[in-house]
């Protein structure tokens, strides 16, 4: 694609999105165009403020170029389970800052970047060792525990990173792409010469970024893998190009085989990507399962089998996915069972949120360790958490406008930054932050007439982020040092007045 195609598609997201978000609703052309995020979400990401406003974004002292989002804690309750929250923040009212963000069950920021963007962004395992994984522009990076990077990749030409997925098994990671191809789409009420946005999945060898293969829905130059037929979105002239597919999540299996999620045809597929076979399709017009009461979904995100060694097939295979629903009827998040010797699909659990939520795009569902569910509602300013039997116990709010694509569940992440913690001071308060540090439990403050003469004055446990800590008097010198639990110096600040 060229520069002015990218320009197009940038201009035709932000302006669908911001449709879709003024109405309320879903609309057509917005979920059209979302696919195109990697090249689109910079221009709707607004440039950070030089300060932000109190009840929405956090502000440090020892940070001061750290601004992201503030979230409320609405509700919670016991029985959740024990870890932090990833989540891709996108930040829609120009008040905060957009990036990776990992939070504490309480609303506090562990860590945060600010990439301008918010879309995909997961803990995932490579080579054994756990590591964030985000979309940045046209690349997907890979960080690890010392958030050093160590691997991006690039879809190769004429693909587009899209964004929406990646995913590592072992040293190989698979990423959800797009391209533009010209089509006669006259048969689906649109121009002889007209344009689809192919949709596909890409698996690359991270360590040096070669591609190994390539699926695709449309398959151009032979029998198309998903046919045109099967989309739920009618060709829409204001758009210049047609958005039958949009994938928005791939799960590699362990056996080879790919199962992935298309919003625009309403469906889920099983397939082989060494044969191109569909092994099943859940859902959508040619769906190969008959649906029990509740079981059926629309416009789906994050459609993921539990536990992933089934390969799909069996008799009680569980897959959960957040129905982002159409007609009007409130989103949710739901776990299936799906039988694929009599291919019945039936709803085993369905996760509401008090509020009646409808989302217009975007949302996640995930099973945790303790058997509680986590749901992300997307495009609505919110996630929450549950009980196995359905009682929502957590809801958390991000500030009005603001939104993450996904919001997922840790409970091993163990931030240990390459970089030191930083300090400042204020008259008699010193403040102490580490961003991305997991471990800090306490900090110290050392000080003295100048930063070959300090000492320690005070210590203090950590209260979030970012600690302030009152001191006795001024000095001309400070460090802070960060300590675990156990009272091990994990790191020390360089020296500030």
């Amino acid at each position: 694609m060229d520069n002015a195609g990218v320009t197009a598609l940038r201009r035709c997201y932000a302006a669908a999105r911001m449709l879709g978000r003024m109405a309320g609703r879903r609309v057509l052309g917005a979920t059209a165009v979302t696919i195109a995020v990697s090249a689109a979400a910079a221009v709707l990401a607004a440039p950070a403020a030089a300060t932000s406003t109190s009840k929405v974004t956090w502000s440090f002292v020892s940070q001061p170029g750290l601004h992201p989002p503030k979230l409320e804690v609405l509700e919670r309750k016991s029985g959740l389970a024990a870890g932090d929250f990833l989540l891709a923040s996108e930040a829609r009212g120009g008040h905060s800052q957009s990036g990776p963000l990992i939070v504490q069950r309480n609303g506090q920021a562990v860590w945060f970047l600010d990439t301008r963007l918010g879309l995909d962004f997961e803990q995932e395992t490579y080579n054994g060792k756990p590591v964030l994984v985000w979309t940045k522009g046209r690349s997907v990076v890979v960080v690890n525990e010392h958030y050093r990077k160590i691997a991006t990749v690039k879809a190769h030409r004429p693909w587009m990173l899209d964004g929406h997925d990646a995913q590592i098994i072992g040293g190989d990671i698979w990423i959800t792409v797009n391209r533009m191809v010209p089509w006669d789409l006259k048969p689906y009420g649109g121009p002889s010469s007209g344009t689809v946005l192919d949709c596909g999945v890409q698996e690359y060898q991270l360590s040096t970024g070669q591609l190994i293969g390539t699926w695709d829905a449309l398959n151009p130059h032979g029998t198309a893998n998903v046919p045109l037929s099967a989309s739920k979105v009618r060709f829409n002239s204001h758009f210049p190009f047609w958005d039958a597919y949009h994938i928005n999540a791939v799960q590699p299996l362990p056996n080879g085989d790919l199962l992935i999620s298309m919003r625009n045809t309403w469906a889920v597929y099983l397939v082989d990507p060494a044969t191109d076979q569909t092994l099943w399709t859940l859902g959508g017009k040619q769906s190969s399962f008959s649906f029990g009461r509740g079981a059926k979904f629309a416009l789906q995100h994050d459609a993921r089998l539990v536990d992933p060694s089934q390969g799909g097939l069996g008799s009680d295979v569980e897959l959960t996915v957040f129905d982002d629903n159409a007609h009007g009827r409130p989103s949710k998040g739901i776990v299936l069972s799906l039988n694929t010797t009599t291919y019945q699909a039936t709803l085993v659990q369905a996760y509401h949120h008090d509020l009646s939520l409808r989302v217009g795009v975007e949302g996640s569902m995930q099973l945790l360790p303790n058997g509680n569910a986590l749901v992300g509602w997307g495009a609505e300013p919110y996630f929450s958490e549950y009980s196995a039997a359905g009682a929502q116990l957590l809801d958390v709010r991000l500030p009005p406008l603001d939104s993450s694509y996904r919001a997922l569940f840790t409970n091993t992440w163990v931030g240990t930054p390459y970089y030191p913690p930083r300090g400042a001071v204020r008259g008699k308060t010193a403040y102490a932050s580490w961003n991305g540090a997991t471990q800090v439990a306490k900090w110290q403050v050392l000080a003295g007439a100048s930063s070959h003469h300090l000492k320690v004055v005070a210590v203090h446990k950590r209260t979030g982020f970012e600690t302030a800590i009152r001191l006795g008097k001024t000095y001309g010198a400070y460090e802070v040092r960060a300590l675990s639990s156990t009272g091990q110096i994990l790191g020390t600040s360089k020296s500030f007045s």
